[in-house]
């Protein structure tokens, strides 16, 4: 990437697929952004760019890179597929790039507790990374998976959900539980099991995950 694609990049603004960072002060918060990009559509982090925009710089972009690379190795997992480059801007500054591919091994994992060893999954909300819930996590586990995927048939409470949704668009869990009147374990299997058959897609949203119906779904 050069420095014309560089700014061209930078004026789309923080979203989805792509993050801002100034410094590499907390180096494992950074992980975590990357770890969601992996589990999601992949996306790029600038550092050495901040909130708003500007292109701040690194002066040393050798040593942010090898304290970002030792936390790679520490705060995630398994090894996210990123593209790392170091990009000059003159006046002896630079940025790096990381670039992040939507991941063929998730979910990857991020190191939410350094004592306990405790690593969770996290995805990509607009422009945050949030943990993710029990049903975005089965889903995780079962992309890249190999399997057969069985028909699609439409019964009582099948009907009740495709109707919901051309009426609302989506729904959510709880809402689901009550429309079909299933306890919320019954309820999630449902929902996960649509989302892996290709029927459902799903919207990881801050207090709650969003269904609606998938594009390449025709009744």
């Amino acid at each position: 990437m050069n420095l014309t694609e560089l700014k061209s990049l930078v004026k789309k603004g923080e979203g989805l697929q792509l993050e801002f960072k100034k410094k590499a002060d907390y180096p494992e918060k950074i992980v975590r952004e990357l770890v969601a990009f992996a589990n999601t559509k992949g996306g790029t982090l600038l550092l050495g760019v901040d909130d708003a925009g500007k292109l701040t710089g690194l002066k040393f972009p050798d040593e942010d890179l090898y304290v970002m690379e030792a936390a790679l190795y520490k705060y995630a997992k398994p090894e996210i597929p990123v593209y790392i480059e170091i990009i000059p801007i003159g006046s002896g500054l630079s940025i790096i790039s990381f670039q992040v591919e939507q991941g063929t091994n998730q979910p990857y994992y991020w190191l939410v507790d350094k004592e306990m060893q405790i690593f969770k999954a996290y995805v990509r909300h607009k422009d945050q990374s949030l943990k993710a819930s029990k049903e975005m996590f089965q889903i995780l586990r079962h992309r890249g998976l190999i399997r057969e995927k069985k028909p699609f048939q439409v019964q009582a409470i099948e009907q009740k959900l495709l109707d919901h949704l051309g009426k609302s668009g989506n729904i959510t869990l709880m809402d689901f539980c009550k429309l079909a009147d299933l306890k919320k374990q019954k309820a999630s299997r449902f929902l996960v099991n649509w989302v892996n058959q290709g029927v459902l897609e799903i919207s990881p949203e801050e207090d709650f995950d969003l269904y609606f119906l998938s594009k390449n779904y025709s009744a």
